[in-house]
C-alpha cells in the first residue's frame, strides 16, 4: 500500500484536484483503516464531484466503520438533501441507514419511519425487513419481529439462508435476546455443520452472560476443536466475544469451584 500512495501522491503534486487520483488515495486510507483521513478526503471531493452519491456512501459507510452514529446520520440527511435524482435503490438504502442510526440511538419509533419507507420502495429488500425485525424486538414486539423474520429467510435462496440466520441471531444477540439467540444458533449448528464456528462462539457468549461458565467452556471447547486448538486475532478482538476471553481464566476457575 506504500507503493499505491506514493503513486498517488506523484499524481496529486501535479494536480492537487485531480479527483480520480484523491479518490484512489481515499481508498488508500481505507485499507490503511484510517478513515478519518479517509473521510477528510472524500469530502474534498464533494463539492465538484459528479458522482456525489457515491462518495457521500463512501463517507456514510467509514463512519459507520468508526460507529459514529450521529455522523452516520448527519451524512445520510445531507445525502438526500444535495443529490435530489436517487435512484430507488439508493433511497432504500439511505433509509435503511437512518433506520439503523436511530436503532443505535435506541429511538426504534423514529427507525421504523424510515424502514418503512425503504420497504415500500423495494419490498423484496432483505436487508430492510431484517432491521424492521430488530426495531419490532427493540420495542418489544417478538411476535412481529419472528414474522419478518421468518419473511427473510422465505425470500433467500438456499444458498443464502445461512447468511440469514446468523443476521437473525446478531439481532436477537446485541438486544440481550440470548434465549432466542442460542436457539437460532442451535439451528445453525445442526443444519450447517460446515458453517458452526461462529454459533458455537455466539453460544458461549450468551452462556457467559447468562453466567452459566460450564456450558459457555463447552461451547468454546467445541469452537477450538474446529479452529485446531488457536483462535486467531480476529475471533479474539471480535467484541460479541472480547468479554468473554477476557474473563476466560475467572471462568475456569469459578468452574474448578463448583465442582
Amino acid at each position: 500500500n506504500i507503493q499505491a500512495h506514493e503513486a498517488v501522491d506523484f499524481a496529486l503534486a501535479i494536480d492537487e484536484n485531480n479527483e480520480e487520483a484523491l479518490e484512489v488515495k481515499g481508498f488508500c486510507y481505507l485499507q490503511d483503516e484510517n478513515q478519518i483521513e479517509a473521510i477528510n478526503i472524500f469530502k474534498r471531493i464533494l463539492p465538484t464531484t459528479k458522482t456525489k452519491s457515491r462518495i457521500y456512501a463512501l463517507i456514510a459507510k467509514s463512519y459507520m466503520e468508526l460507529e459514529n452514529t450521529v455522523e452516520v446520520l448527519n451524512t445520510c440527511m445531507e445525502w438526500l438533501k444535495q443529490c435530489p435524482k436517487l435512484t430507488d435503490f439508493e433511497k432504500s438504502e439511505i433509509y435503511s441507514y437512518i433506520a439503523m442510526c436511530y436503532s443505535h440511538l435506541e429511538k426504534p419509533e423514529e427507525g421504523m419511519k424510515y424502514i418503512d419507507e425503504a420497504i415500500r420502495i423495494n419490498p423484496f429488500y432483505r436487508g430492510g425487513i431484517l432491521q424492521k425485525g430488530m426495531l419490532h424486538l427493540q420495542l418489544k414486539e417478538k411476535k412481529n419481529a419472528k414474522k419478518l423474520f421468518q419473511k427473510a429467510l422465505s425470500l433467500s435462496p438456499d444458498d443464502e439462508q445461512i447468511e440469514v440466520l446468523y443476521s437473525i441471531a446478531n439481532c436477537y444477540f446485541f438486544l440481550k435476546e440470548y434465549e432466542d439467540t442460542i436457539n437460532c444458533c442451535e439451528n445453525i449448528i445442526y443444519n450447517y455443520p460446515n458453517e458452526k464456528l461462529e454459533a458455537l462462539l455466539i453460544n458461549a457468549s450468551c452462556y457467559y452472560e447468562l453466567n452459566h461458565p460450564d456450558k459457555c467452556l463447552n461451547y468454546i471447547a467445541q469452537a477450538l476443536k474446529i479452529k485446531e486448538h488457536h483462535f486467531d486475532e480476529s475471533i479474539l478482538k471480535d467484541k460479541r466475544f472480547s468479554a468473554m476471553f477476557a474473563d476466560l481464566t475467572k471462568l475456569t476457575e469459578i468452574l474448578n469451584n463448583q465442582k
